[in-house]
């Protein structure tokens, strides 16, 4: 049965005119997404095309029309960099921990319960059809070039997946706090994709279903629901707080509406300047030295291949035509005429070369690439000076990490930890930590710089109190080894699993003292039997005097 429309709905209406409104939100800042793309990210998507070009050719290698690969270079260095400190795949970067309440304060079997908990999401991360590492390393990519960054967040049968969406696809908008909840995503799909996809579309009048390779524009648009259900908190059906659309600007029905009660996409920003929607990069702040630099190479290689095959100049009438110029060949003259002379530029490359290097470093700074990459010095080092060097490179990149916490890892963490709970993929809590709110701590790299202070403090008291240590060895008393080791191991993102608990310590402490009591007791059994020996001794020789004695006594 097919779908009588004269008109397009009002619903359908106001979508379109949402997104001409996104459109033109993105409009201020769209000249200089392409310059960076041209310039940082030559073979990205355009934003005057999108990734959708068209499914019958690829779009054009903008590489041919680069001329320095700096910024390129920085760029992936930059995202090298904030994965592996920010989300490295062979450490324990995040663990739950309950709201409010210190780690100390938590008995072991919460402890044990937690660790298993943040072993289970990295499990599903490691998962290569989950491609969370692959995301985030096109999410950093893409904030080192345009300064945001979307990556949609879909359910499986597995678990979850995380897919990286091109940014010039991408129309959105923040909200009175300045997060983003509201996404337009669109993309190409042949008539033939939207009928699998969407079996009801053959059925409208104005679907095209016959030419299976017609081409149609659908728009994904998730947005906060107005339904004031939704706004309570709703949790079921169309009350959830989160109102997802299909449809298509061709097309004057909607293909499908539902809704969701999370936010799908992760659009991080690097920098976001008050009142701005779309973020800032470390490209945008060079760019002039980009483009700086792409000049200075063109125009350095011209000089190059002038000095190489520079013009000639000779006397009227001297040369003998036909005049070829090239190797192994030979220019005819007339008699008694000068030799042709090459024309002198007098350029000087050295001068170039030194400007460029300059240029170079100002675009390797921009991108903190002297922060993320140490500088190899030529003395020998220890780990400890390594080590602070690191840290204090990372502590200087603290502001910029913590967004990419806020609003790229902690709702990744969030939404996967609600998708397994509700999969019953996650072992039940204690009955000690029911209705217990978590949050995360992180423990990456460039977490662990920003509180390495605290190991620090506590290795230079040790380090200051060890003379008083030896000279009054009471003084030891005065110190719990067992918090002592608890710190340490929390600071150093140690397994709980190494670390006995407070119960099985006090347990080995007591056997320990046991065994103890015992072997002295064992010791003092020879000294015993001698003395009744002695005493069995003397009453054979001796019964009266010794009764005697014993009876005095």
């Amino acid at each position: 049965m097919a779908f009588n429309i004269g008109e397009i709905t009002p619903e359908r209406l106001r979508l379109q005119d949402r997104y001409e409104e996104l459109k033109r939100i993105r409009m201020g800042i769209e000249s200089t997404l392409c310059d960076v793309q041209k310039f940082v990210r030559p073979n990205g998507t355009s934003f005057s095309q999108g990734s959708s070009v068209g499914f019958g050719g690829a779009q054009e290698d903008g590489s041919k029309l680069l001329y320095d690969h700096t910024a390129v270079w920085a760029n992936q260095m930059f995202a090298n960099g904030l994965s592996s400190y920010l989300i490295p795949k062979a450490d324990r970067w995040a663990y739950f921990k309950p709201l409010g309440i210190p780690s100390a304060e938590l008995t072991d079997e919460q402890l044990l319960y937690l660790e298993t908990v943040s072993d289970l999401v990295y499990h599903y991360y490691a998962l290569p059809e989950t491609q969370f590492y692959q995301a985030g390393h096109e999410n950093f990519h893409d904030q080192g070039s345009y300064g945001t960054a979307v990556t949609y967040v879909r359910k499986t049968d597995t678990g979850v997946n995380f897919r990286s969406c091109p940014l010039s696809d991408c129309f959105f908008d923040i909200d009175q706090n300045g997060d983003v909840d509201t996404m337009f995503y669109r993309r190409k799909m042949r008539a033939k994709q939207v009928v699998q996809m969407f079996p009801h579309a053959s059925n409208m009048d104005d679907f095209d279903f016959k030419n299976s390779d017609k081409e149609y524009e659908i728009i994904f648009a998730v947005e906060p629901n107005r339904d004031i259900r939704a706004r309570k908190g709703g949790k079921i059906g169309n009350e959830r707080p989160y109102r997802t659309t299909y449809w298509a600007p061709q097309l004057k029905q909607m293909l499908q509406v539902g809704a969701l009660d999370y936010f799908p996409f992760l659009v991080p920003r690097w920098s976001v300047i008050s009142g701005e929607v779309w973020g800032r990069s470390p490209a945008m702040t060079c760019l002039s030295n980009i483009r700086m630099i792409n000049k200075m190479k063109k125009e350095l290689i011209k000089s190059a291949e002038i000095a190489n095959a520079p013009p000639l100049t000779a006397e009227e009438d001297s040369i003998l035509l036909p005049m070829r110029y090239g190797t192994r060949q030979m220019i005819w003259r007339t008699m008694g005429s000068e030799a042709p002379q090459p024309v002198v530029s007098g350029s000087q490359p050295q001068l170039t070369l030194e400007m460029m290097k300059s240029e170079q470093e100002a675009i390797t700074r921009a991108f903190f690439v002297d922060q993320i990459i140490r500088e190899q010095k030529k003395e020998r080092q220890s780990v400890m000076e390594v080590q602070d060097e690191r840290g204090q490179m990372l502590q200087q990149l603290g502001p910029q990490l913590s967004r990419q916490e806020s609003e790229f890892i902690t709702p990744a963490i969030e939404i996967t930890f609600d998708i397994l709970q509700k999969k019953k993929r996650l072992p039940p809590a204690p009955a000690s930590m029911e209705g217990m709110d978590l949050e995360l701590v992180y423990t990456s790299p460039a977490a662990y710089a920003q509180y390495s202070s605290k190991i620090g403090d506590i290795s230079g008291f040790l380090q200051d109190m060890t003379p008083l240590f030896q000279t009054d060895p009471s003084l030891m008393e005065g110190i719990d080894s067992q918090e002592l080791m608890d710190a340490y191991s929390r600071y150093r993102n140690v397994p709980r699993r190494i670390i006995k608990s407070k119960q099985d310590m006090a347990a080995v402490k007591e056997q320990r003292a046991e065994t103890e009591q015992q072997q002295q007791m064992m010791n003092q059994a020879p000294q015993l039997a001698g003395a009744m020996k002695d005493v069995a001794s003397a009453r054979a020789t001796d019964p009266e005097g010794i009764g005697q004695l014993l009876n005095a006594q």
